[in-house]
């Protein structure tokens, strides 16, 4: 099901299956392989790559910075104008603020 759906770009990983064990160097690994999906007509390829993963995700670190990152960003900001929402405005009617009352300055 996840081959099935399209990939953004030409060259793409999917996930297909976990292995929940921790192996160490020199561990052998058994796979079964079956040709389910022909990519023969478009002379596309399939590879077996094993890789890890840490708690940021996959390969790419920097996507895992970056949301990270804008999340601490959007959050500052929102502390920030939830303090300036809730600080008191000019009181209601008062001019002493408006352009007209300002001594006027010559250059």
């Amino acid at each position: 099901m996840i081959w099935m759906r399209p990939a953004a770009q030409p060259r793409f990983r999917k996930l297909f299956g976990r292995i929940n064990t921790k192996l160490h160097k020199g561990d052998v690994v058994n796979l079964d392989v079956v040709n389910r999906y022909n990519t023969y007509r478009f002379d596309g390829e399939k590879h077996l790559v094993l890789s890890t993963t840490s708690w940021l995700g996959g390969k790419n670190h920097i996507m895992g910075w970056l949301y990270i990152g804008i999340g601490v960003f959007c959050t500052a900001f929102a502390v920030l104008f939830g303090t300036l929402h809730h600080m008191p405005p000019r009181p209601f009617a008062d001019d002493r603020f408006m352009s007209w009352e300002r001594p006027h300055r010559v250059c």
